[in-house]
């Protein structure tokens, strides 16, 4: 089917509903009985040394909510606080309530809240300073109430709620550390190894000096001090490891107390070269339903295995040696926009050019990767009506000045930019070592939901699947003009598109059999009609918007929505319901 099909069907409105998709749920599985163990947490998870080893920003990195309480019970012993008051951020109300009798005991003297409640990261992109102003201001309440100081216990979790909080991580992990060494203060970051993606848990390792692990504070050999991790530079990450590798010898990484290199503060002893970022995050395969016939992409283009070019390597040589490159965070899934180290957004209109065409320069070599693209078929996708080669080349080369000058305004000349190379004819995108790119973290939280639900974790893979949710803010490259998107020629964005939106449906779909598995039928029916707002041709919605209708009476909707069903798949793809959608509604009718 054409393009121009494709696009009507999709404008086509359908009623209400959605059901699993294939690989993720047969019948909604239900939680067993019983739950989450109530009993009260054991305290002997970390030994009183566990906090005095020197370190004041730790890591740990908790298997499930048992082993969360457990660590923080340990962590809240008189012993181990010292003088100190504690402060327990849980966004998970019933971690909260199994926490609070802590407060209550002596000795433990401490507080419940939620990093909603004091830094309102649902309401706005995260705010590193604010974040530390208002934990420095606690502290300093503390002190001045007569305690030592402040213990703070972090549970991560916060950030599968924002966006922004991922993308900032180790912005965030810097700060927190930052304000560890000044103050009196000792930050615990509590990472959920059953909801964070190993990518994401590698730069928690990364970004403590420390880990809580198997009941002891352990010096963590692969820290990078703030200064060397927030950088853009591999050779001064690596020169760093090396250093530390060198000083320490042939000494095992036991502990801090057995670490010579290490100073007080938990630094080893720095390289002479310091800069460097988080390795970059790689995508991870995820399969989905065989998509209709009616939603394929166009005839010409190139499917089968086609995946977005998202590994994002440093994909030529800085034209500049030495010229430090710093962090980005681009967003490909909506509008593409690009925010540099400090936060600010990319302005494509600092030339007089055109936007769009400056857009669409930098997502076709970010999709190319380190393959480049030649300067001909460059010019050819942009200008494809030119006569006139020249011309056409002319014309990039002005768009390529505009796209240097938007990525490096500092710049006195576009020709020195280290983001975007000329080589053997040839043009090539050198991001910043630990680029982080939101379409790999989308794909590898929907995976991460799914897993878990095969599992039986009903709630945790909700818990990834509304955090994909949020990271899936609009079609890939939305903002690219269609007639560079649909180019007949070369499929370089379209098939991306196609594939990350059938993703995102079967995760609407997912999300949407999980309500109903939890008893809230109407809100699986109204993730249904996302789904069939997109594509009124999926079975999948079709089934589980019948089961949900089952489920609260109403069978009269119920026929509905399998007429609907079928007049739809007549419609748009002459064919009939498959088996199984046709059995399940003969049961649910009968």
């Amino acid at each position: 089917m054409s393009s121009a099909g494709i696009k009507k069907s999709r404008q086509r409105a359908a009623a209400p509903v959605v059901s699993r998709a294939a690989g993720y749920l047969a019948e909604a599985p239900g939680r067993e009985a019983g739950g989450e163990s109530s009993a009260a947490p054991r305290r002997e998870s970390v030994p009183a040394k566990g906090l005095d080893g020197g370190h004041r920003h730790f890591c740990t990195i908790y298997e499930n909510s048992d082993d969360l309480l457990r660590h923080c019970a340990a962590l809240t012993r008189p012993r181990e606080l010292g003088g100190m008051r504690w402060l327990g951020l849980f966004d998970s109300a019933a971690h909260r309530d199994k926490l609070a009798p802590l407060c209550r005991e002596a000795g433990r003297p401490g507080t419940i809240s939620s990093a909603e409640d004091l830094f309102a990261v649902r309401a706005a992109p995260v705010c590193v300073t604010t974040v530390v102003n208002k934990l420095q201001a606690l502290c300093e309440g503390a002190v001045g109430e007569g305690f030592r100081g402040l213990l703070v216990l972090i549970d991560m979790s916060w950030m599968l709620e924002a966006p922004s909080g991922l993308a900032n991580l180790g912005e965030l992990e810097a700060g927190l550390h930052a304000l560890a060494e000044k103050a009196p203060l000792k930050i615990v970051c509590l990472y959920s190894r059953e909801l964070f993606p190993a990518n994401v848990l590698l730069d928690a390792l990364r970004t403590h000096p420390a880990l809580l692990d198997a009941g002891e504070a352990r010096r963590n050999p692969y820290f990078l001090p703030p200064p060397v991790f927030l950088s853009g530079d591999a050779a001064k990450k690596l020169d760093w490891w090396l250093g530390v590798l060198r000083e320490s010898g042939a000494q095992p990484a036991a502990g801090p107390e057995a670490a010579t290199v290490l100073r007080g503060d938990g630094f080893a002893a720095p390289p002479a070269a310091i800069s460097a970022a988080k390795p970059v995050i790689a995508p991870v395969p995820a399969t989905g339903e065989e998509p209709s016939a009616r939603r394929r992409p166009p005839a010409q283009a190139t499917m089968g295995p086609v995946r977005p070019n998202f590994e994002i390597d440093q994909f030529g040589e800085p034209a500049v040696q030495g010229q430090p490159l710093k962090r980005w965070k681009i967003r490909c899934l909506g509008e593409l926009r690009i925010y540099s180290h400090d936060g600010n957004p990319v302005a494509w209109n600092r030339c007089s050019g055109a936007t769009y065409k400056t857009k669409t320069l930098f997502a076709f070599l970010l999709q190319r990767g380190a393959k480049g693209a030649s300067v001909e078929e460059t010019a050819d996708l942009l200008w494809p009506e030119a006569s006139d080669l020249n011309q056409s080349l002319n014309r990039l080369y002005h768009t390529v000045h505009c796209l240097r000058m938007a990525l490096s305004p500092e710049l006195s000349s576009s020709r020195h930019s280290p983001y975007l190379v000329s080589r053997n004819r040839r043009y090539y995108l050198t991001l910043p070592e630990g680029t982080w790119v939101d379409v790999p973290v989308f794909e590898q939280f929907c995976r991460q939901g799914e897993q878990l639900l095969k599992a039986g974790e009903i709630e945790q893979s909700l818990t990834c699947h509304m955090a994909a949710e949020r990271l899936y803010s609009g079609a890939l490259f939305a903002d690219i003009p269609v007639e560079y998107v649909e180019d007949p020629e070369r499929d370089w964005c379209w098939s991306q598109r196609f594939w990350l939106e059938e993703i995102y449906l079967k995760m609407l779909a997912c999300t949407a059999a999980i309500h109903r598995a939890m008893n809230d039928p109407k809100l699986a029916l109204s993730y249904c009609e996302r789904v069939l707002r997109v594509d009124p041709c999926a079975e999948s919605a079709h089934r589980e918007a019948m089961r949900a209708y089952h489920m609260i009476g109403r069978l009269d909707a119920l026929e509905r929505q399998y007429r609907l069903c079928r007049e739809s798949l007549k419609r748009f793809e002459d064919r009939e319901p498959a088996r199984e959608t046709a059995n399940l509604a003969r049961q649910l009718m009968g």
